[in-house]
């Protein structure tokens, strides 16, 4: 290099995407999520990763007048997650791309699975919050924040 060593903008080129982790959840707007990631799969040739966190059933000891919750019913949320992330990403045309199920913090959780891949690019929705709701933030904040890869956030509308 003929300027000290340093890379001149013109020698510097854009790494594609190899490895999309995509978080959904069930509740809206998840074949959007989807299909972004698709797109942005075939113009990289990037493998997609299909991820949904299930958040554990805690009981709190305070209340004891609630009913005792069967340690089977986290193992059947797992079950129905899978079941749904498969249709999900069959109606995507993202069904022989890996599917993911994991239980957890749903922020910790993709922040972790993010990282062990390595994924290069997070794929979340993102709704608009407004009030309070942004006041305290939301998986997709922390999501951002905490990433150490590329973080798209698909809009998803307004949440009020």
């Amino acid at each position: 290099m003929a300027n000290g060593g340093r890379a001149r903008p013109e020698d510097r080129r854009v790494k594609g995407y190899e490895r999309i982790l995509v978080a959904v959840d069930f509740e809206c707007c998840a074949e959007l999520i989807c299909h972004r990631a698709a797109e942005l799969a075939a113009r990289y040739g990037a493998h997609v990763i299909l991820l949904h966190v299930v958040e554990p059933m805690v009981m709190d000891s305070a209340y004891d007048m609630l009913p005792v919750i069967s340690p089977a019913l986290d193992e059947e949320l797992v079950a129905r997650a899978r079941a749904q992330l498969g249709r999900l990403a069959e109606h995507s045309g993202l069904a022989h791309q890996a599917q993911m199920v994991v239980t957890g913090a749903t922020k910790a959780e993709i922040l972790r699975t993010a990282a062990e891949l390595p994924a290069d690019l997070l794929v979340v929705g993102s709704h608009w919050r407004h009030g309070i709701g942004r006041l305290l933030g939301s998986t997709a904040s922390g999501v951002v924040q905490g990433a150490s890869c590329d973080v798209l956030t698909v809009h998803l509308g307004d949440a009020s």
